[in-house]
Protein backbone atom coordinates (compact mmCIF):
# COMPACT_ATOMS: atom_id res chain seq x y z
CA UNK A 1 0.00 0.00 0.00
CA UNK A 2 1.37 3.56 -0.89
CA UNK A 3 1.73 5.81 1.89
CA UNK A 4 -0.78 8.05 0.56
CA UNK A 5 -3.08 5.71 0.75
CA UNK A 6 -2.79 4.69 4.57
CA UNK A 7 -2.94 8.49 4.91
CA UNK A 8 -6.53 7.88 3.84
CA UNK A 9 -6.67 4.85 5.78
CA UNK A 10 -6.46 7.14 9.30
CA UNK A 11 -7.63 10.62 8.08
CA UNK A 12 -11.35 12.42 8.44
CA UNK A 13 -12.73 10.17 11.46
CA UNK A 14 -14.30 12.98 13.31
CA UNK A 15 -17.53 14.73 11.55
CA UNK A 16 -16.32 18.66 12.37
CA UNK A 17 -18.50 20.69 11.36
CA UNK A 18 -20.51 18.40 9.21
CA UNK A 19 -23.58 17.54 8.56
CA UNK A 20 -24.24 14.82 6.01
CA UNK A 21 -27.73 14.21 4.30
CA UNK A 22 -27.66 11.18 1.56
CA UNK A 23 -30.92 11.25 -0.61
CA UNK A 24 -31.70 8.20 -2.02
CA UNK A 25 -34.18 9.51 -4.73
CA UNK A 26 -37.66 8.36 -3.75
CA UNK A 27 -36.83 6.40 -1.49
CA UNK A 28 -34.79 3.40 -3.51
CA UNK A 29 -32.35 1.30 -2.21
CA UNK A 30 -29.55 1.03 -4.19
CA UNK A 31 -27.97 -2.34 -4.66
CA UNK A 32 -24.19 -1.50 -4.86
CA UNK A 33 -22.64 -4.34 -6.58
CA UNK A 34 -18.98 -3.42 -7.95
CA UNK A 35 -17.30 -1.76 -5.00
CA UNK A 36 -18.62 -2.89 -1.41
CA UNK A 37 -19.09 0.51 -0.37
CA UNK A 38 -19.37 3.35 -3.17
CA UNK A 39 -16.58 6.25 -3.99
CA UNK A 40 -19.32 9.00 -2.69
CA UNK A 41 -20.78 7.13 0.35
CA UNK A 42 -17.43 6.16 1.54
CA UNK A 43 -15.69 9.80 0.87
CA UNK A 44 -18.61 11.41 2.09
CA UNK A 45 -17.75 9.95 5.56
CA UNK A 46 -14.45 11.14 5.55
CA UNK A 47 -15.48 15.29 5.33
CA UNK A 48 -14.40 17.02 7.92
CA UNK A 49 -13.82 21.01 7.92
CA UNK A 50 -11.69 22.79 11.08
CA UNK A 51 -14.53 25.72 10.74
CA UNK A 52 -18.51 24.79 8.64
CA UNK A 53 -18.59 28.89 8.68
CA UNK A 54 -14.48 29.51 6.73
CA UNK A 55 -13.53 26.49 4.53
CA UNK A 56 -11.93 25.60 0.87
CA UNK A 57 -12.37 23.03 -1.63
CA UNK A 58 -11.51 22.45 -4.77
CA UNK A 59 -13.49 21.73 -8.30
CA UNK A 60 -12.57 20.19 -10.99
CA UNK A 61 -13.85 18.23 -14.77
CA UNK A 62 -13.51 16.30 -17.57
CA UNK A 63 -10.26 14.04 -16.52
CA UNK A 64 -11.02 11.72 -19.57
CA UNK A 65 -7.75 10.63 -21.22
CA UNK A 66 -5.81 12.75 -19.77
CA UNK A 67 -3.31 10.43 -18.09
CA UNK A 68 -0.68 13.00 -18.46
CA UNK A 69 -2.76 16.08 -16.85
CA UNK A 70 -4.76 14.52 -14.30
CA UNK A 71 -1.89 12.94 -12.03
CA UNK A 72 -0.46 16.78 -12.28
CA UNK A 73 -4.23 18.27 -10.90
CA UNK A 74 -4.41 15.80 -8.12
CA UNK A 75 -0.77 16.29 -6.86
CA UNK A 76 -1.67 20.38 -6.84
CA UNK A 77 -4.68 19.68 -4.79
CA UNK A 78 -3.05 17.12 -2.53
CA UNK A 79 -0.06 19.91 -1.93
CA UNK A 80 -2.74 22.13 -0.95
CA UNK A 81 -2.99 22.50 2.76
CA UNK A 82 -6.01 24.70 2.61
CA UNK A 83 -8.53 22.03 0.31
CA UNK A 84 -10.31 19.93 2.35
CA UNK A 85 -11.74 18.08 -0.11
CA UNK A 86 -12.73 18.08 -3.39
CA UNK A 87 -15.65 17.53 -6.05
CA UNK A 88 -15.39 16.48 -9.44
CA UNK A 89 -17.87 17.87 -12.43
CA UNK A 90 -18.17 14.45 -14.38
CA UNK A 91 -15.90 12.86 -16.88
CA UNK A 92 -13.08 11.14 -14.70
CA UNK A 93 -13.18 8.29 -16.54
CA UNK A 94 -13.49 8.18 -20.46
CA UNK A 95 -14.70 4.98 -21.68
CA UNK A 96 -17.17 4.10 -18.69
CA UNK A 97 -15.89 0.50 -18.51
CA UNK A 98 -15.13 -1.59 -15.45
CA UNK A 99 -11.51 -1.24 -16.15
CA UNK A 100 -11.77 2.93 -16.76
CA UNK A 101 -13.53 3.07 -12.89
CA UNK A 102 -10.66 0.58 -11.55
CA UNK A 103 -7.80 2.70 -13.01
CA UNK A 104 -9.36 5.98 -11.61
CA UNK A 105 -9.95 4.44 -8.55
CA UNK A 106 -6.35 3.42 -8.10
CA UNK A 107 -4.81 7.15 -9.80
CA UNK A 108 -7.11 8.93 -6.56
CA UNK A 109 -6.37 6.38 -4.36
CA UNK A 110 -2.51 6.52 -5.05
CA UNK A 111 -2.54 10.20 -5.18
CA UNK A 112 -4.96 11.93 -2.45
CA UNK A 113 -5.78 11.44 1.11
CA UNK A 114 -8.49 13.97 1.18
CA UNK A 115 -12.01 13.14 0.09
CA UNK A 116 -13.30 13.33 -3.35
CA UNK A 117 -16.71 12.82 -4.50
CA UNK A 118 -17.80 13.46 -8.11
CA UNK A 119 -21.32 13.75 -10.17
CA UNK A 120 -22.13 11.33 -13.12
CA UNK A 121 -20.44 13.24 -16.55
CA UNK A 122 -21.53 11.65 -20.21
CA UNK A 123 -18.92 9.84 -20.42
CA UNK A 124 -19.13 7.56 -17.18
CA UNK A 125 -22.36 6.13 -18.83
CA UNK A 126 -21.21 5.23 -21.95
CA UNK A 127 -20.38 1.26 -21.09
CA UNK A 128 -22.00 0.64 -18.50
CA UNK A 129 -24.75 3.33 -18.11
CA UNK A 130 -26.11 5.09 -15.23
CA UNK A 131 -26.12 1.07 -13.21
CA UNK A 132 -22.29 1.11 -13.27
CA UNK A 133 -21.45 4.31 -12.07
CA UNK A 134 -24.50 4.14 -9.32
CA UNK A 135 -22.70 1.01 -8.54
CA UNK A 136 -19.36 2.49 -7.86
CA UNK A 137 -19.69 5.68 -7.22
CA UNK A 138 -23.40 5.83 -5.86
CA UNK A 139 -26.73 7.91 -6.34
CA UNK A 140 -26.93 10.28 -9.35
CA UNK A 141 -28.89 12.66 -7.29
CA UNK A 142 -27.69 13.59 -3.57
CA UNK A 143 -27.02 16.51 -1.33
CA UNK A 144 -25.25 17.39 1.41
CA UNK A 145 -24.74 20.26 4.27
CA UNK A 146 -21.48 21.63 5.58
CA UNK A 147 -22.83 24.64 8.09
CA UNK A 148 -24.94 26.43 6.40
CA UNK A 149 -23.83 25.96 3.09
CA UNK A 150 -25.72 22.92 0.81
CA UNK A 151 -23.79 20.98 -1.67
CA UNK A 152 -26.95 19.63 -4.08
CA UNK A 153 -25.16 16.74 -6.54
CA UNK A 154 -27.11 16.14 -9.90
CA UNK A 155 -27.35 14.01 -12.35
CA UNK A 156 -26.30 15.90 -15.77
CA UNK A 157 -24.83 13.85 -17.55
CA UNK A 158 -27.83 13.61 -20.02
CA UNK A 159 -29.18 16.84 -21.67
CA UNK A 160 -32.49 15.62 -21.53
CA UNK A 161 -35.27 16.61 -18.31
CA UNK A 162 -35.19 13.95 -15.62
CA UNK A 163 -37.84 12.09 -14.29
CA UNK A 164 -40.66 14.18 -12.44
CA UNK A 165 -39.89 12.23 -8.75
CA UNK A 166 -36.11 13.35 -9.33
CA UNK A 167 -37.05 16.89 -9.98
CA UNK A 168 -39.15 16.88 -6.99
CA UNK A 169 -36.56 16.02 -4.84
CA UNK A 170 -34.48 18.46 -6.28
CA UNK A 171 -36.94 21.40 -5.80
CA UNK A 172 -37.00 20.66 -1.96
CA UNK A 173 -33.38 19.90 -1.41
CA UNK A 174 -33.56 23.70 -3.28
CA UNK A 175 -36.29 25.14 -1.11
CA UNK A 176 -34.63 23.89 2.14
CA UNK A 177 -31.19 25.16 0.99
CA UNK A 178 -32.75 29.14 0.93
CA UNK A 179 -34.15 28.16 4.38
CA UNK A 180 -30.79 27.18 6.10
CA UNK A 181 -28.41 29.82 4.00
CA UNK A 182 -26.22 29.00 1.20
CA UNK A 183 -27.08 27.03 -2.13
CA UNK A 184 -24.44 25.38 -4.60
CA UNK A 185 -25.09 23.47 -7.57
CA UNK A 186 -23.04 20.69 -9.35
CA UNK A 187 -23.71 18.98 -12.58
CA UNK A 188 -22.04 17.73 -15.37
CA UNK A 189 -23.40 19.66 -18.62
CA UNK A 190 -23.98 23.41 -18.14
CA UNK A 191 -27.34 24.71 -18.64
CA UNK A 192 -26.42 26.56 -21.51
CA UNK A 193 -23.17 26.39 -24.01
CA UNK A 194 -20.97 29.64 -22.71
CA UNK A 195 -19.55 29.76 -25.85
CA UNK A 196 -22.86 31.44 -27.05
CA UNK A 197 -24.57 30.93 -30.48
CA UNK A 198 -23.67 28.69 -32.78
CA UNK A 199 -22.39 25.66 -30.13
CA UNK A 200 -24.82 23.27 -28.34
CA UNK A 201 -22.92 21.10 -26.00
CA UNK A 202 -25.71 21.88 -22.71
CA UNK A 203 -29.04 21.12 -21.28
CA UNK A 204 -31.65 20.45 -23.71
CA UNK A 205 -33.03 23.81 -23.93
CA UNK A 206 -36.11 23.70 -22.54
CA UNK A 207 -34.93 21.97 -19.54
CA UNK A 208 -32.72 24.40 -19.27
CA UNK A 209 -35.04 26.89 -18.88
CA UNK A 210 -36.86 24.78 -16.24
CA UNK A 211 -33.78 24.68 -14.20
CA UNK A 212 -32.84 28.14 -14.45
CA UNK A 213 -36.36 29.09 -13.32
CA UNK A 214 -36.11 26.74 -10.04
CA UNK A 215 -32.18 28.13 -9.17
CA UNK A 216 -33.51 31.92 -9.45
CA UNK A 217 -36.57 31.40 -7.35
CA UNK A 218 -34.41 29.63 -5.04
CA UNK A 219 -31.80 32.06 -4.81
CA UNK A 220 -28.95 29.35 -6.16
CA UNK A 221 -25.93 30.57 -4.79
CA UNK A 222 -23.64 29.63 -7.51
CA UNK A 223 -23.63 26.63 -10.63
CA UNK A 224 -20.46 24.33 -10.65
CA UNK A 225 -20.66 22.63 -14.32
CA UNK A 226 -18.09 21.05 -16.53
CA UNK A 227 -18.62 19.38 -19.96
CA UNK A 228 -17.00 21.83 -22.29
CA UNK A 229 -12.94 21.18 -22.20
CA UNK A 230 -12.06 25.04 -20.98
CA UNK A 231 -12.57 27.45 -18.52
CA UNK A 232 -15.68 29.98 -18.54
CA UNK A 233 -17.43 32.27 -15.76
CA UNK A 234 -20.49 34.70 -16.32
CA UNK A 235 -24.37 34.88 -15.16
CA UNK A 236 -27.66 32.95 -16.58
CA UNK A 237 -30.22 35.56 -15.68
CA UNK A 238 -28.21 36.42 -12.47
CA UNK A 239 -27.13 32.92 -11.65
CA UNK A 240 -23.88 33.40 -11.12
CA UNK A 241 -21.88 29.87 -12.71
CA UNK A 242 -18.66 28.51 -13.44
CA UNK A 243 -17.36 26.09 -16.42
CA UNK A 244 -14.58 23.88 -15.95
CA UNK A 245 -13.57 21.56 -17.87
CA UNK A 246 -9.59 21.78 -17.97
CA UNK A 247 -8.23 18.25 -15.43
CA UNK A 248 -7.24 16.47 -18.61
CA UNK A 249 -9.28 16.04 -21.15
CA UNK A 250 -8.52 17.20 -25.12
CA UNK A 251 -9.14 21.00 -24.69
CA UNK A 252 -11.93 22.35 -27.41
CA UNK A 253 -9.97 25.52 -28.89
CA UNK A 254 -6.59 27.37 -29.04
CA UNK A 255 -7.90 30.54 -26.81
CA UNK A 256 -5.05 30.21 -24.15
CA UNK A 257 -7.20 32.79 -21.96
CA UNK A 258 -10.53 29.81 -22.47
CA UNK A 259 -8.58 26.70 -23.23
CA UNK A 260 -5.99 25.90 -20.71
CA UNK A 261 -5.89 23.16 -17.88
CA UNK A 262 -7.09 24.05 -14.43
CA UNK A 263 -8.87 23.04 -11.44
CA UNK A 264 -11.28 25.72 -9.25
CA UNK A 265 -10.37 26.73 -5.51
CA UNK A 266 -13.57 27.90 -3.99
CA UNK A 267 -13.30 29.45 -0.29
CA UNK A 268 -16.45 29.89 1.81
CA UNK A 269 -16.85 32.82 4.49
CA UNK A 270 -19.79 33.26 6.35
CA UNK A 271 -22.32 34.23 3.35
CA UNK A 272 -19.25 35.23 0.94
CA UNK A 273 -18.05 32.27 -1.63
CA UNK A 274 -15.06 33.64 -3.80
CA UNK A 275 -13.75 31.49 -6.55
CA UNK A 276 -9.98 31.24 -7.99
CA UNK A 277 -8.75 29.63 -10.97
CA UNK A 278 -5.74 27.69 -10.81
CA UNK A 279 -3.45 27.20 -13.65
CA UNK A 280 -2.04 23.83 -13.81
CA UNK A 281 1.46 23.91 -15.83
CA UNK A 282 1.69 21.34 -18.68
CA UNK A 283 3.86 21.11 -21.64
CA UNK A 284 2.73 18.34 -24.03
CA UNK A 285 6.31 17.69 -26.11
CA UNK A 286 4.89 14.29 -27.74
CA UNK A 287 5.29 15.54 -31.54
CA UNK A 288 8.59 16.79 -30.72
Amino acid sequence: MSSVAEKRKGRFMGPGGLIVAMVFVCGVVFAFGEREVPWNVENLEWISVADPADFTFAVFGDAQEGTDVFPVVLNMIEQDPDISFTVGVGDLVDTGSAEDYDAVFRLLRDRITRPLLWVAGNHEYMAGGRSRYEMNVGPADFSFIIGDVTFVMMDGAHPFRLPEDRIDWLERELSQARERGMCLVFLHRPLYDPRGEGYAEALDEAWADELLRLFQTYRVHHVFCGHVHGSFHGRWEGVPYVVTGGAGGTLDGDNPNIYFYHYLKAHVSGNALRIGTVRVPFEDISDE
